[in-house]
């Protein structure tokens, strides 16, 4: 029950439910994937979805990750429920994760759970629980690890891990 929804060179290796649209697709192997981009790519898993306009994006492995409309070029390696909805976007795994918002381009989240990128271009998560990089003047910040964090409109700021730390202002460090 594999589907191919128009467009050309398209490949579905296998698995079951699985639905691509666009031109230059491929779905490995799986269960309920949907490819609805160009030159994009699920290899194995289940319910992972790339939505339309996310041109040249990837989703290697994991459950219930979804690449969304306009975010060319991202990718998320594996992981779980993981929302990634920025250009050139990194999303590495973990739980929950989420890059989004206008203008979050070319961040990196690398794994941990519910921890939230959004704003501003080149920001990084290492990982940890619920850490978060906000707002759109937010730029070139890091987040190491820990838990409930959170850098935002402020740029280049690092906290590098810990418990409730919060940042409001540039080039600072805890």
């Amino acid at each position: 029950n594999n589907r191919i929804m128009g467009g050309s060179f398209n490949t579905i290796g296998g698995g079951k439910n699985n639905t691509l649209s666009g031109a230059c697709g491929f779905i490995g192997t799986g269960v309920d994937h949907q490819i609805h981009s160009n030159y994009s790519a699920v290899l194995a898993g289940s319910t992972n979805k790339i939505y339309s306009c996310a041109n040249s994006s990837g989703i290697l492995a994991g459950r219930t990750n979804c690449i969304k409309t306009e975010s060319k070029n991202a990718i998320i390696v594996g992981g779980n429920c993981n929302t990634l909805s920025a250009i050139g976007g990194f999303l590495g795994g973990g739980n929950k994760n989420k890059i989004q918002g206008y203008g979050a381009d070319n961040s990196v989240l690398v794994g941990g759970d519910s921890n939230f990128l959004s704003g501003g271009l080149r920001n990084f998560i290492g990982g940890g629980f619920r850490n978060s990089i906000e707002g759109l003047k937010t730029c070139q910040s890091f987040i190491g690890g820990g838990r409930s964090n959170k850098i935002f409109s402020c740029n280049t700021s690092t906290i590098a891990g810990g418990c409730g730390n919060e940042i409001n202002g540039s080039f600072n460090t805890i």
